[in-house]
């Protein structure tokens, strides 16, 4: 669920967001990596504009220090976000791709690992992202973003532990 009402271009409340995120234990109930991911927004008035999230952030993770297989935990990332825009039949001439600049973006985060084997979990967690780019210009346009895209997501997932 996002928040693109602001948006003065597109108009989008709900997508499809994905990760991969990269981390190292340090101890247990530490952990530090990197996540690259995306969400898709699907624009509310229009079928054919898409709004594309791409976030490049650094994160950390505060496991709790707490006994048996589920263990909750919270996490904070910060990095880059750029904002994408795809539309399909523009103005009878094809599809339009364009990129912004990148903005500052930041995540938090909280929820649960549980470690179904030595090398296997499932994870869920639900987070929330923001992306600094009301001042972004889309790519060779001159256009400025506008606005300063937020959302909500709901995770789940698989990890995979190599020790």
């Amino acid at each position: 669920m996002g928040d693109f009402g602001d948006s003065q271009v597109g108009n989008a409340e709900a997508g499809e967001v994905g990760n991969i995120e990269i981390e190292y234990y340090f101890v247990p109930s530490f952990s530090m990596g990197f996540d690259f991911g995306g969400g898709i927004f699907e624009d509310d008035d229009d079928p054919d504009w898409t709004n594309r999230i791409n976030n490049y952030q650094f994160f950390g993770r505060l496991t709790a220090p707490v006994e048996g297989s589920v263990r909750p935990f919270g996490k904070f990332g910060i990095g880059i976000s750029t904002i994408t825009y795809d539309v399909e039949d523009f103005l009878g001439l094809g599809t339009l791709n364009s990129t912004s600049d990148a903005g500052l973006s930041l995540a938090l985060a909280g929820g649960a690992n549980w470690r179904v084997s030595r090398l296997v979990g499932i994870n869920g967690n639900m987070g929330y992202n923001v992306a600094f780019l009301e001042e972004a210009e889309v790519e060779n346009s001159g256009t400025i973003v506008g606005y300063d895209p937020s959302y909500f997501s709901i995770n789940f997932g698989l990890s995979f532990y190599l020790r």
